[in-house]
């Protein structure tokens, strides 16, 4: 018994010292058993710009703020020389991407040719039956009749063939766009967006050194939301897909959101001993801040009747002051679930018990 109770022999003295204390009754709450998570708010879909080797920002293209499309270039890495052949690449990218168009010059050179072809195919075509026509009645004779027939098939081969080199041509111009984008995103000093989205922060300015790995920019979806939460790898089993979240954060203070869980990554960060858990904001009137830091509850059970004190009374993390009979004791607990300044007390109180916080 002594080993869990510990007289505390200077409550009284601290009392008549003028120092005040706060009293609170234990009992019981009907509450919802959630599991307690801590993290921060980032769009339902983001990416974090980074490159893969040691490179000087030699240009930023967007600002805090900006709205970007996918594979819209977002900065340029590298010294001028190198930027430069990037920049005869990307003119290279435009003047294909002019050629591939059915109204470019080099197609439309094609679809007059082939007009021009046809219209003599069809006139050819036409003259032909007219000699069988009058070849039959002996008008012209089956020697005229047989060469206009040569001569519309002939004409038909032409048509056939410039539709055909119309068609070879535009593959060809359609393969060379295509390989000079390819040369341009292997570049390593032209870096794209990967998602459509806004542009919500930029670590890095121009001329600064950028290593492996490091945060550039962080890009996302605008109106849409999600929480990014560690939970504790001893509550994990608990958490599946669909759950309801409570969550708040500082920036607005006192104000609770709502979000559901929809993703349950399995695999442990050894460093927190937790595991990164999903959640879709469902508020769609209020803005987030990404990367803002909040708290939040994953309900588990619904409607729970639970013995809770306040947290601030708990002392550390086992422990808490009881008065019985003008007698001020410390006493070890076991607590369980967290409920937002709440702290649920398996064992060690009773209802009606007092318990004093020192102010």
């Amino acid at each position: 018994m002594k080993h869990y109770i510990y007289l505390f022999i200077c409550a009284l003295l601290i009392i008549s010292c003028g120092n005040e204390v706060e009293e609170h009754s234990v009992d019981f709450k009907i509450v919802n058993e959630g599991v307690y998570a801590s993290g921060e708010v980032y769009p339902k879909d983001y990416f974090i710009l980074r490159t893969d080797k040691t490179e000087r920002v030699k240009e930023i293209l967007v600002h805090e703020g900006s709205i970007v499309k996918k594979g819209d270039i977002l900065a340029i890495l590298g010294t001028v020389e190198e930027n430069e052949e990037a920049k005869i690449i990307q003119s290279q990218i435009e003047m294909a991407k002019n050629n591939v168009l059915d109204n470019s010059t080099i197609l439309k050179e094609f679809e007059s040719k082939i007009s021009l072809a046809k219209q003599k195919y069809e006139i050819d075509k036409i003259n032909a039956e007219k000699y069988q026509e009058l070849a039959l009645s002996k008008a012209v004779s089956s020697k005229e009749a047989n060469q206009m027939l040569i001569t519309s098939k002939t004409s038909y081969t032409e048509y056939q063939n410039i539709k055909n080199q119309y068609k070879t041509k535009k593959r060809a111009l359609l393969n060379a766009l295509l390989d000079s984008k390819k040369e341009l995103l292997q570049s390593k000093y032209l870096l794209r967006s990967y998602i459509s989205g806004k542009v919500y922060s930029i670590e890095k300015k121009e001329g600064d050194i950028v290593m492996p790995e490091e945060p550039i920019m962080l890009i996302g979806t605008d109106k849409s939301f999600k929480l990014e939460l560690l939970v504790d790898e001893r509550d994990i089993s608990r958490i599946s897909k669909n759950q309801e979240v409570f969550f708040e954060t500082d920036i607005y203070l006192g104000k609770q959101f709502n979000a559901k869980v929809f993703r349950v990554n399995p695999t442990l960060q050894k460093a927190s001993r937790s595991f990164k858990v999903e959640a879709i904001i469902k508020d769609s009137t209020s803005y987030f801040y990404p990367q803002s830091s909040v708290e939040a509850n994953i309900i588990v059970k619904k409607k729970e009747k639970r013995m809770l004190i306040p947290l601030d009374y708990l002392y550390e993390k086992d422990s808490v002051y009881i008065k019985k009979d003008d007698e001020v004791n410390k006493i070890r607990v076991t607590t369980g679930t967290r409920f937002k300044d709440w702290i649920e007390i398996k064992s060690g109180l009773s209802q009606g018990d007092k318990i004093l916080k020192m102010l």
